[in-house]
């Protein structure tokens, strides 16, 4: 197993046993706490460290991170794969 720095996480509103989070590698997980094994994972998505992450306000199968690497992303975990992608001209 690899490890991380971890630096954002966030948990679900709506469901107490989903955690979400993101490190200085660039991959995002949601974790169902209840295991010991990520739930959805997107490895190196971020070509920098992210260093933002939140659940959706209205749903809890959609995350949003930002990175150092001027994008932010939207993950549906439903479809298992990134959503949206969005390029800035300057990291968050």
């Amino acid at each position: 197993m690899r490890f991380q720095v971890l630096r954002v996480l966030d948990y679900s509103r709506f469901s107490r046993h989903l955690l979400s989070t993101a490190g200085d590698d660039g991959s995002v997980h949601i974790w169902d706490t209840t295991g010991r094994r990520p739930k959805v994972s997107w490895l190196k998505q971020h070509s920098a460290p992210t260093i933002g992450i939140c659940f959706s306000p209205s749903s809890d199968k959609v995350i949003v991170t930002v990175g150092l690497d001027k994008k932010l992303y939207m993950f549906d975990s439903g479809t298992k794969r990134p959503s949206y992608c969005m390029p800035f001209e300057a990291p968050f």
